[in-house]
């Protein structure tokens, strides 16, 4: 589930593929939009919803409907769209464990990728010059959403599970495995 920055618009999945693109208040969707895979993350920039299921990311302008795909070599775990829609953040399986990046909106390449294993969800603030991971290593980071660099580590005593940053961008909350909040 995801909503739009101005609140008119959200967008649900499911585990069977489905996507509905839904303006508040009403009974039917205004688009569905068929995957083949479970959704794994839905997000919004002004003009553009990111769904990511199995091996794709699905890049959807909301005014023409028109779907640019970026496939990946394996499964996406996490995904998050910038909300300037410069660029989003990817999480795929490598292994064991994870391979992340960053991957330009407009000509689907990577501009960085994440050296941590372990990443399972990303928020990007408001501004979109930060983003938050969280991992399985119980540790959150902050990176430099544009060049990647890892600029701090938050540690925890559980696995990260949910990061979002406050509308001014100053602070962050976690939260993870073991109940906590910080």
């Amino acid at each position: 589930l995801a909503w739009s920055p101005d609140g008119r618009f959200f967008a649900t999945g499911t585990a069977d593929g489905s996507i509905a693109l839904w303006r508040v208040g009403s009974t039917t969707p205004v688009r569905t939009i068929p995957t083949s895979s479970p959704v794994v993350a839905l997000s919004f920039d002004r003009t553009t919803l990111l769904v990511a299921s199995g091996t794709h990311v699905r890049l959807v302008d909301l005014a023409s409907g028109r779907t640019r795909t970026v496939r990946f070599p394996s499964g996406i775990l996490a995904a998050d769209l910038d909300p300037a829609g410069w660029a989003f953040a990817v999480a795929n399986r490598l292994g064991k464990g994870s391979s992340s990046s960053l991957i330009s909106v407009s000509t689907g390449r990577a501009i960085a990728r994440l050296p941590e294993d372990g990443i399972r969800s990303f928020a990007f603030s408001l501004d979109g010059r930060l983003l938050a991971t969280g991992s399985h290593d119980s540790t959150a980071r902050i990176w430099n959403a544009r060049t990647g660099k890892l600029l701090h580590v938050l540690q925890h005593h559980g696995y990260v599970l949910a990061e979002r940053f406050s509308p001014d961008g100053t602070s962050l909350v976690t939260s993870s495995q073991d109940g906590a909040a910080y």
